[in-house]
């Protein structure tokens, strides 16, 4: 059998991406922390599996860290880009993401670099979980924005099917519409499940909810195989 045929070719293609590889590690980081918390709550659990369970976790978060440096000046970039948006709202919602996100991945890095002595660590941990869940929440109210819109948009298509007799005797461009306006709006649904789980990671670090490192796990497991799942179709499906 081909290595085509194997789908090793895509195994290789998304290996190959930078953010495919930091997908991957952020789903294995937050496994590790939900088993290492399971696991801690049985008894006689082992605990060298434990300790290196947070270990792997710790590993993984570093090499995240550095995997990261430059990702700021991606989000500047995409932040400039955010001032062509049309839409009054989205684009003021895609802004103030851009601007959230490339602060907290640049505490993020400082934290990586170790321009901070140990005690300020907590300190420049609490300003990063501070604009992720800012960037995040943002970009939930613009998903439930595009939301409203899209639903809108749908109702129409699907209106104008019925006017035309139903699916079968609409026109082309009409089913087209429809089919257009249900697959964006179940992206958007995605995002938004995505996001709102996500959310919950900065909010736990900040004190702002009573989740366990369990919980937290693997709200942050579940994220990470939608993210794999979206930058494997990004790249393997072209």
């Amino acid at each position: 059998m081909s290595a085509k045929g194997l789908g090793i070719d895509n195994h290789l293609r998304y290996a190959a991406t930078t953010m495919g590889r930091d997908k991957v590690y952020r789903l294995v980081q937050y496994f590790a922390r939900f088993l290492g918390y399971y696991l801690a709550q049985r008894e006689g659990y082992d605990k060298q599996t434990v300790q290196r369970l947070a270990n792997l976790k710790s590993s993984l978060g570093l090499a995240r860290k550095l995997m990261r440096i430059g990702k700021p000046i991606e989000h500047l970039q995409t932040l400039v880009k955010s001032f062509g948006i049309h839409d009054d709202v989205l684009r003021v919602l895609a802004v103030g993401r851009s601007a959230s996100l490339g602060v907290y991945l640049f505490f993020d890095m400082l934290q990586w670099v170790g321009v901070y002595k140990f005690q300020d660590i907590r300190a420049i941990s609490q300003k990063a979980a501070r604009f992720w869940m800012i960037g995040l929440a943002l970009n939930l109210n613009a998903g439930l924005y595009r939301a409203r819109n899209n639903t809108l948009r749908l109702a129409v298509a699907q209106r104008a099917v019925r006017a035309q007799g139903g699916a079968s005797a609409a026109s082309d461009d009409t089913r087209n519409e429809l089919r257009a306006a249900r697959k964006y709006f179940a992206a958007t649904k995605r995002q938004l499940l995505q996001d709102s789980l996500d959310i919950l990671i900065p909010s736990t670090t900040l004190g702002y909810t009573g989740l366990s490192e369990g919980q937290v796990g693997l709200a942050g497991t579940i994220t990470s195989v939608m993210g794999v799942q979206s930058q494997w179709n990004k790249v393997c499906t072209k």
